[in-house]
């Protein structure tokens, strides 16, 4: 359960980065990035760019669908801290890792339009990546640890 544990913790921190990142999204000229003067307003224009909103240029800003994402994340973590049952353990470890991987291609999808459509570097979403690759791995490790050991259950 130490992985949930993790897993936990850095989907609460991805609800504060999303949640900052949707609120600041109606200011994006505000968006503290960087203090280097050359990456100052990378931020700002991947905010402006309409991949930043899903469907692409006029859905709702891709931070909302973040903080949504990792609230998820984070009531299915809990959950698996509240169940006694292995088997709805294991049900609730599956649905945290498929949204996890939903949430890590998408992530990484936005990753290669910065770098090779808007030619600029979002740090928070990159910090974003960060953090749900790692949430990913952690699930997919505790979703790979039976079948490993050979034994089913909670390890």
């Amino acid at each position: 359960m130490v992985l949930n544990r993790v897993a936990f913790i850095l989907s609460v921190l991805g609800i504060v980065i999303a949640g900052y990142m949707w609120s600041m999204h109606s200011h994006p000229q505000d968006i503290p990035c960087s203090l280097h003067m050359t990456a100052q307003n990378d931020c700002r224009d991947v905010a402006l760019s309409p991949y930043s909103r899903f469907p692409i240029g006029s859905g709702p800003p891709v931070a909302m669908w973040g903080t949504f994402g990792y609230i998820a994340l984070t009531v299915l973590a809990f959950l698996r801290t509240t169940t006694e049952s292995v088997k709805r353990d294991r049900q609730l470890l599956t649905l945290c890792l498929g949204l996890a991987t939903v949430a890590l291609g998408f992530s990484l999808w936005l990753t290669y339009i910065e770098l090779n459509v808007i030619h600029k570097i979002c740090k928070w979403c990159m910090t974003s990546q960060g953090i749900i690759a790692g949430i990913f791995l952690l699930h997919l490790t505790d979703w790979l640890r039976p079948l490993v050991s050979g034994r089913p259950g909670k390890l």
